[in-house]
């Protein structure tokens, strides 16, 4: 937990050195292409939901489905990939994408990607989160 957020409540993904605190929409261009920074990383990912409904308005519908997943992780891989076609819903999903989308306020997150790597707020998919994470 940092001191803004509870990272048990965000989707882990990977158990690597360097933590990660990642807020995406889920139909973000952006935050697809800076899904290849992590590949082969040494990093463990707390990724939260922040669907910006007025770009993308399917983005939070996608968000909870992913949350009501037994596998938040590997169905948050499904959907940012385009292989989900059918979502589901349930009230747990969406109060936990309540607390994503608040996390997100308190840091004062207005676009997406955002990334929080050893204390440094990168907004956007920066080429510098590359070496930050090696």
């Amino acid at each position: 937990m940092t001191a803004d957020i509870d990272t048990d409540l965000g989707i882990k993904i990977g158990n690597g050195k360097k933590e990660v605190i990642e807020f995406t929409d889920v139909d973000c261009p952006f935050c697809k292409r800076a899904e290849d920074f992590f590949k082969n990383a040494d990093v463990t990912r707390y990724i939260f939901l922040y669907p910006l409904d007025i770009y993308h308005p399917d983005a939070a519908m996608k968000s909870v489905h992913i949350l009501c997943s037994a596998d938040p992780a590997e169905e948050y891989i499904k959907v940012i990939n385009g292989h989900i076609s059918e979502f589901n819903s349930c009230r747990e999903g969406e109060e936990t994408l309540k607390i994503h989308r608040a996390y997100g306020a308190r840091l004062g997150v207005s676009g997406t990607p955002f990334f929080r790597i050893d204390g440094t707020d990168i907004n956007g998919a920066d080429p510098k989160i590359a070496e930050m994470i090696k």
